[in-house]
């Protein structure tokens, strides 16, 4: 009886001194502050972002009308410029892919690629064609644009055929209408509501943020890089899928691509400054091993573009085995960002994708 007695007490005294330390654990990460770390993702990240894109297309739509005045090689290769400048901007935003954005369907209407350019060149002969219709998703935004600057003789393209200058007048309407919402959704209040969407929901900001941070991911690794280099096609590459074959910057789209979720998970602001990302939720959590994963991964993959010519079509035919070699390094971060990470958070993954991890 008094061994009954005295394990009963040894029980009741391990018992309370496990729950006293999980609701240590727990007090631990309520005090990190989910609130502050997407109020400053939309403040200094977010909103940043969007207004240097807005400019951006703002100062392409200069160039493209001092081009149109006078019609020469400088103005021609200021508006190329001007174009690489927007397309990576917008490369700084697209991973926001929720409220705003999404209702606009901002990342297909500005970015969807490859473009088809017979399409093109018949859309600007029909005066009464609709760039909002889906059928011409893959005839309008940067990469339309890219086609009409940079294909070969463009100046005098361009010069000989008034259909195709007021087809790039309308493309360029068009987006700088859908920009300019999107900043002003953000301005006007969404920014204030996705601060305070901390839940775990699937309609959450919180949530909607993190789903759209692995897909943006998975769509760098295989659109940008898998698919190009036959990773889907038994090897054989895919060069008609490259991202730009006119401009030939693919590979550093893709740079500026991983860039941007580098710095949104180290919540890095666009002044440079690091804050509350998503590495220190993690480290609240006790999951530096995932914050290590996660930040050499980038490193290591950030080494290897930098080692890379811009064009990847030229990597493709000179240098296939680092392009391999990087790819896989894109592939082995999958697990930490989509399962580990989400997992540590409470995500549920709710996009589709064909990844098989």
């Amino acid at each position: 009886m008094k061994l009954y007695s005295l394990l009963l007490i040894l029980f009741i005294l391990v018992t309370a001194f496990s729950c006293k330390k999980k609701n240590a654990n727990e007090d631990e990460v309520s005090d990190f502050k989910k609130g502050e770390m997407l109020t400053h993702i939309a403040n200094q990240i977010v909103l940043p972002n969007f207004l240097n894109l807005q400019n951006s297309v703002s100062e392409l739509n200069t160039s493209w009308n001092q081009f149109k005045t006078v019609q020469d090689d400088a103005s021609l290769e200021e508006l190329q410029m001007r174009w690489q400048t927007a397309v990576l901007s917008f490369h700084k935003v697209k991973v926001y892919e929720f409220g705003p954005s999404m209702n606009v369907g901002l990342r297909a209407a500005l970015g969807t690629f490859p473009t088809d350019t017979t399409k093109i060149i018949t859309n600007a002969g029909n005066a009464n064609t609709n760039l909002a219709l889906l059928e011409n998703i893959d005839a309008i935004g940067f990469p339309a644009l890219e086609f009409i600057f940079f294909r070969n003789n463009a100046k005098n393209e361009l010069i000989g055929s008034t259909q195709m200058q007021t087809y790039v007048d309308n493309i360029l309407t068009k987006m700088t209408a859908e920009v300019n919402s999107v900043n002003a959704a953000w301005n006007g209040g969404y920014s204030a509501t996705f601060g305070t969407s901390t839940g775990t929901e699937s309609t959450s900001g919180f949530s909607q943020l993190m789903n759209e941070f692995c897909k943006e991911y998975e769509l760098a690794k295989n659109a940008k890089l898998g698919i190009p280099i036959g990773k889907q096609s038994l090897g054989i590459p895919q060069i008609s899928y490259v991202e730009s074959p006119y401009a030939k910057i693919s590979l550093l789209i893709l740079k500026q691509n991983v860039i941007t979720l580098r710095d949104l998970f180290q919540g890095k602001g666009a002044n440079g400054i690091d804050n509350l990302g998503m590495d220190d939720y993690l480290l609240a959590l006790e999951k530096s091993s995932i914050v290590s994963t996660i930040n050499s991964g980038f490193s290591s993959i950030l080494t290897d573009l930098n080692a890379l010519n811009d064009d990847i079509l030229i990597e493709i035919q000179n240098n296939p085995g680092q392009l391999d070699a990087l790819y896989t390094k894109m592939q082995n971060l999958v697990v930490a960002i989509k399962t580990d990470m989400t997992s540590a958070f409470g995500i549920l993954i709710t996009y589709q994708d064909n990844d098989g991890d």
